[in-house]
């Protein structure tokens, strides 16, 4: 969904703050955040519980908030996909509409709508490491601090160095793969 890809950028901003401390970095986050919040095409709150126009209605196989089904209402926090530039043709919660509105208003807080009214761990997990980084920032004296382990903030050849420790072992792991799976083809061959 669009709005997970706003939420990873959001990420990648607070790291970015972090690394340098520029507050241009923590205003784009909030001014995104509005976006989530309402202050978008659809003066919609993609977030459940939040917001004068919240999502109500998520394709969601628990939360379909229809009593006649005996599914009950979304819990608060929970964010929806979004707007879909091009929604499939199956999508018949939008589907009708695509032609008649801009792509920034292609979503619909509909059960039906799979592709833009979707919750899922993948989008709702960046939502809870922004809600809480931009806690900690805005609030310092609200909230748990963040604990970094006795790494000074500035540190960046600390993050560096995680970088390349991170490809480094995915780099191994997939070699290691490749391996076996050449020995299983050749010791296939043989028998």
């Amino acid at each position: 969904g669009s709005n997970s890809q706003i939420l990873n950028k959001m990420i990648v901003m607070g790291c970015a703050y972090d690394i340098t401390d520029n507050k241009m970095y923590l205003d784009a986050m909030s001014t995104s955040m509005d976006y989530i919040l309402g202050r978008n095409a659809l003066c919609k709150s993609f977030i459940s519980g939040y917001g004068e126009n919240p999502l109500t209605y998520p394709h969601h196989r628990w939360w379909g908030n229809d009593p006649s089904m005996e599914l009950p209402p979304t819990s608060p926090g929970v964010i929806a996909g979004g707007p879909n530039q091009n929604p499939p043709a199956g999508d018949t919660g939008v589907s009708y509409f695509v032609d008649k509105v801009s792509p920034a208003k292609r979503y619909a807080d509909d059960a039906k709508s799979y592709s833009t009214n979707e919750v899922a761990i993948n989008w709702n997990a960046p939502l809870v490491w922004v809600t809480a980084f931009m806690d900690e920032k805005n609030n310092p004296e609200a909230g748990v601090p963040i604990i970094r382990a006795g790494v000074e903030k500035k540190n960046v050849v600390f993050y560096v160095v995680i970088v390349l420790a991170a490809a480094v072992l995915l780099l191994m792991v997939g070699l290691f793969v490749s391996l076996l799976v050449r020995k299983r083809k050749s010791t296939g061959k043989k028998k």
